[in-house]
């Protein structure tokens, strides 16, 4: 079973519980967008890993691979249990840091009529289409950011709710507290981590090296190991795929079964290794 077909998998799961599990009954909420988006997110990404891996262009993995790994630990965390409370602090928490990045863009804009001409950009094309009733980003920045600090059990204390991922003020403060908690140390200090110098564009001399034959000097370009991250990517996606149908209530779901079992024979590997 190759990545390539998990993420085919991925994304089949992804509309089936789209076309079967959403009715009058169970209708698509703010939950759901989080899951749904986040487990689209981690797919997409395994799938751009893997068109790069195919065509050898596996320089710039890493670029991908450490976001793919955040999402894969927000998720897991997300569903591992408190599914609704952790699932609207993260879906609160991006739109209402989105909004704030855009307000210090507007704030920063270079002079008044850049200001005004963003401000009413928003206002008249995203907001105008708007079916929430909010007409403005000021409207809208205020609501997303009541509807996060609401979620904490005592919002009076802003300096508890940094990171989203601590709803339940249960001293989960930074990434690395989320790391140890889920009991993922090992996929933080040996892949995660170290991709900080991938990020910020420090890695460049460390994917070449200089070698010398016959007094002519070559200079060749390095690469991580695309077999493993393959294998990781394909195993990471496959227990998040699991997660997902399990949420959901389809792990026993008759149509899918094909597909459940071989994910579960390649996602064996790494869950009975942790």
């Amino acid at each position: 079973m190759s990545l390539e077909s998990s993420v085919e998998d991925a994304f089949n799961i992804r509309d089936y519980i789209m076309d079967n599990v959403f009715d009058g009954n169970r209708p698509f909420d703010i939950v759901d967008t989080a899951i749904i988006s986040l487990f689209n997110s981690i797919a997409s990404k395994a799938e751009a890993i893997s068109i790069l891996n195919k065509n050898k262009k596996i320089s710039e993995i890493g670029l991908i691979l450490r976001p793919f790994l955040e999402q894969y630990l927000y998720l897991e965390f997300i569903l591992e249990k408190n599914t609704n409370k952790r699932a609207q602090a993260y879906f609160y928490n991006q739109r209402y840091g989105s909004l704030k990045k855009y307000k210090s863009y507007i704030k920063n804009a270079k002079d008044e009529k850049t200001k005004k001409e963003i401000e009413e950009k928003l206002n008249n094309t995203f907001y105008a289409k708007s079916l929430s009733g909010r007409k403005t980003i000021e409207e809208d920045f205020e609501y997303f950011k009541e509807k996060y600090i609401n979620t904490f059990p005592d919002p009076s204390k802003s300096e508890q709710r940094k990171n989203w991922f601590n709803v339940e003020l249960n001293g989960i403060y930074k990434f690395t507290d989320l790391v140890e908690y889920l009991g993922e140390e090992d996929l933080y200090w040996g892949l995660y981590n170290p991709m900080t110098y991938d990020t910020h564009g420090l890695s460049a001399p460390s994917d070449i090296y200089i070698e010398k034959k016959n007094d002519q000097t070559f200079v060749n370009v390095g690469s991580i190991d695309s077999k493993s991250t393959h294998v990781l990517v394909q195993s990471l996606l496959n227990e998040i795929i699991l997660n997902v149908l399990k949420y959901y209530g389809l792990l026993n779901n008759k149509k899918l079964q094909g597909i459940i079992l071989k994910i579960k024979i390649n996602a064996n590997s790494r869950v009975n290794g942790k």
